[in-house]
């Protein structure tokens, strides 16, 4: 499973084609994510299932991703009704955050 970058939000990544990304969710922890370059585009790869997996995601929901430099977001999930998803706080851990020492 692969989730695109949107091409206007890319000239944002600072010329940051491909690596680990830290994606921290709405509890404060944090997931290592692949980013791939894949037919001109970027897209989040390995470790994306992951994220949804644990924050419950859904068909319908809405993500924000806030890009916080050197590879790391700040992601906000919304369910349909537009009210911030409660389920997704529940996840109180992430991986080992010592390796997202550069986000903080």
């Amino acid at each position: 499973m692969l989730q695109k970058i949107p091409e206007r939000f890319m000239r944002h990544m600072e010329g940051k084609t491909s690596g680990l990304v830290a994606l921290f969710g709405p509890s404060g922890s944090a997931w290592s994510v692949e980013l791939i370059e894949q037919n001109g585009g970027l897209f989040l790869h390995h470790g994306w299932p992951a994220f949804v997996r644990d924050h419950y995601v859904q068909c319908g929901d809405f993500l924000v991703f806030s890009y916080d430099a050197d590879l790391c977001f700040t992601v906000l999930i919304f369910d349909q009704s537009a009210c911030e998803k409660e389920a997704a706080f529940r996840f109180g851990y992430g991986q080992d955050s010592s390796n997202f020492e550069k986000c903080k």
